[in-house]
């Protein structure tokens, strides 16, 4: 038996002829045949070969050829070759889809929502369009009734100053006004009672053209529920190995899409399985500046490294409005996928947690569609959100035994634990044949809530002091305790020689503060500075 092995640079016409010639040396004469049969088939696969290929080369017929067709509406353009002519399986080029003078990018037709797009592998013809919004959105007031205050007939918001907006506040005879809703359900709070705007650049993307003012309160247990989603950061985090890791970030289209639903979805969850008995009252607010170092907090994890979260506390743009929710949740990007800075899936603690955003769209293709293979699992991310609202809730009353209960379940049941975690916030879960999860008495408001007034972080400016009927105690650099659930607290910001009080951190300017029917975790901080 003989081996040949072509050497890299010899040709193929030389090894056949050698092929050839040491078939003849061969004695036996099954060997020359076998030899010679491997020689022809040889010479004719290289022949059919050539043959195919140059017929390929020249014949263009063989492969079909697709066109792809971009077409922007009157507020665009597009930016690149409009309409192409692409060969089968091959790439088109890239285009961009760009806004004129006062407008933006709202999405492609095919629902992706990247303005650039560079389509590949053409299988068949598309076309698409690109669509813009207006930077300027004005939205009707639908007053429901409303008695005074109710002459305007409607505000506009610019895209460039969207925090001057002022928003009308109306008054109904024997009702209170509680905000302006983007719905006639009231699911979608575009301001609070006060005017304050929640929903920050994503209400430019939104086709509702008018605000419905809500006056009726909800009758039954009502538990109100913050979601932020943090549309920029630009933060310098400290690493464990003394590095510095910087976060940029900057909420892009489909990021606000996918965030949109968010609350959706987890309010079905909720107001399904509790059927009444409470009622879910989730609220979007899109922040509007940017995020620093400063509102972030960390610890040590499991592994050693720091975890970081964000505290909304210390966000001076929601601190006014924290008082109003239960419990609170934020969204935002860590844009960290070697987990330098993060580890866990969520941050939870009393009243407030923190939930990576950029976990949620992990190998999702933003060039794509969402749908199909590429579309958000949301049966896998709502027990993620689900875990960290019960740790807001649980650590507010000392619970704790949620991990404990999740692996008994799942080892006990085998099924999801979204449906254990309904259990568990029902109060009807078991764990080693005892009854567990969140009391009623949690949802009827009959329990102790937490309070912390902390100047440690300024204690060498000043301190506060708890005013009891009337009763000044001593400054000290914190107060905290607990209080009935629905108790007022007053207490007093003291600032030390040479230096003066500014403000608290939630806005309040006044340096006694009178805090009313508290009904959640309170966590405030005085802020002083050197007089001059």
């Amino acid at each position: 038996m003989f081996f040949y092995t072509l050497p890299k640079s010899a040709d193929l016409d030389i090894f056949l002829i050698l092929l050839y010639y040491d078939s003849m040396k061969l004695q036996s004469l099954k060997s020359k045949i076998i030899l010679l049969a491997v020689f022809i088939i040889l010479v004719v696969g290289i022949a059919v070969g050539v043959s195919l290929g140059t017929k390929r080369k020249h014949d263009k017929s063989m492969y079909d050829t697709y066109t792809a067709i971009y077409i922007a509406d009157e507020n665009g353009t597009i930016c690149g070759e409009a309409k192409q002519s692409v060969r089968q399986w091959l790439d088109g080029t890239e285009i961009t889809a760009v806004p004129n003078d006062g407008y933006l990018f709202s999405g492609w037709s095919d629902g992706v929502y990247l303005p650039t797009r560079h389509d590949t592998h053409f299988t068949q013809n598309i076309e698409v369009n690109a669509s813009f919004v207006s930077k300027l959105k004005t939205l009707k007031y639908n007053y429901n009734g409303a008695t005074t205050n109710n002459s305007a007939s409607s505000v506009t918001i610019n895209y460039d100053s969207i925090t001057s907006t002022k928003f009308v506040i109306p008054a109904k005879a024997n009702f209170e006004f509680q905000g302006w809703y983007l719905d006639k359900e009231f699911n979608k709070r575009v301001t609070d009672k006060d005017g304050v705007y929640y929903l920050g650049k994503s209400i430019f993307y939104s086709e509702a053209d008018t605000l419905y003012a809500r006056w009726e309160k909800h009758e039954g247990i009502v538990y109100p529920v913050l979601m932020i989603f943090v549309d920029e950061i630009h933060a310098k985090l400290d690493t464990v190995d003394k590095q510095i890791f910087n976060l940029d970030y900057k909420m892009i289209l489909p990021e606000l899409k996918i965030s949109e639903q968010i609350p959706e979805i987890l309010s079905e969850f909720l107001n399904d399985g509790f059927d009444g008995t409470v009622h879910f009252e989730l609220d979007s607010y899109f922040t509007n500046t940017t995020l620093d170092t400063n509102c972030y907090k960390s610890g040590l994890s499991y592994y050693g490294n720091y975890e970081y979260y964000i505290f909304p506390p210390n966000m001076a743009e929601v601190a006014p409005i924290l008082k109003n929710y239960r419990s609170v949740l934020t969204f935002a990007a860590y844009k960290d996928p070697d987990g330098i800075i993060h580890q866990a899936a969520g941050y939870g603690s009393n009243k407030f947690a923190c939930i990576p955003l950029d976990d949620i769209y992990y190998r999702k293709d933003f060039l794509k569609p969402l749908t199909g293979t590429n579309s958000i699992q949301w049966n896998n991310i709502i027990p993620v959100y689900t875990h960290e609202f019960i740790h807001t809730i649980e650590q507010a009353i000392g619970l704790n035994n949620l991990h404990d209960y999740e692996i008994y379940y799942k080892k006990n049941t085998g099924q999801s634990y979204l449906s254990g975690y309904l259990l568990y916030l029902l109060n009807k879960a078991e764990l080693n044949g005892n009854s567990t999860g969140v009391p009623l008495t949690y949802w009827t408001g009959n329990i102790e809530v937490e309070y912390y007034y902390d100047a440690q972080k300024c204690s060498e400016m000043g301190a506060v002091r708890l005013i009891e009927n009337n009763i000044e105690h001593e400054p000290s650099i914190s107060r905290a305790g607990k209080i009935p659930y629905g108790s007022d607290l007053t207490v007093e910001a003291v600032a030390k020689d040479g230096y003066k009080f500014i403000k608290w951190s939630d806005g309040v300017t006044t340096a006694i503060r009178h805090d009313t029917n508290i009904t959640s975790y309170l966590y405030v901080f005085p802020i002083f500075a050197k007089e001059i």
